[in-house]
């Protein structure tokens, strides 16, 4: 079991992929680019989460949780 986790910040949109043991098994960020509105912004979180399910370390580890924090 692996958790994916999404931190939306100001300057950029970071996410991680978690084993149950603590393990970092794959991690990315983006620029949010806030100025360019909310369709945008959620593309690049949609798109990032998508990037790091698709490694194959992660895959293996079946995600089956999401958490998402917003500064």
């Amino acid at each position: 079991m692996a958790v994916l986790a999404i931190d939306i910040g100001g300057t950029k949109l970071a996410a991680g992929v978690v084993d149950a043991d603590g393990r970092l098994l794959a991690r990315g960020e983006v620029p949010t680019l806030a100025t360019e509105g909310l369709e945008p912004v959620l593309g690049r979180i949609v798109g990032l989460g998508r990037e790091l399910l698709a490694r194959p370390e992660v895959v293996r580890a079946r995600v089956q949780r999401i958490g998402v924090g917003c500064a």
